[in-house]
């Protein structure tokens, strides 16, 4: 069963492929997105944040040293979070063991 949350992101998606103004599309993806950030718990976001980072080819370390600093966790924590987005991020059907993030 989709969340709140993931019909959200569903609509977010969506939206790359829409007819409408580009300023119509930016002004409901960003309260999309503050509607989203209101239904997650902080392990969400932190993890949808990682994501979005990994998204953009951040390297594992400055996402490392970005979580830490936005949402004040540890090292490991850091690193859960981000094997959590690459796991989340694999396609449906794929299983993959230990990414080896700590190396």
């Amino acid at each position: 069963m989709a969340t709140a949350a993931d019909a959200i992101l569903m609509l977010i998606a969506d939206l790359e492929h829409s007819t409408q103004p580009e300023d119509a599309k930016a002004a409901f993806k960003q309260m999309l997105l503050q509607k989203l950030e209101g239904l997650q718990t902080e392990g969400e976001q932190r993890v949808h944040f990682a994501r979005h980072l990994l998204r953009q080819g951040a390297p594992r370390s400055v996402i490392r040293d970005r979580l830490q600093v936005r949402f004040k966790v540890g090292r490991t924590q850091a690193y859960r979070d981000i094997e959590q987005a690459l796991q989340l991020s694999l396609p449906i059907g794929t299983q993959e063991g230990s990414t080896g993030i700590f190396q």
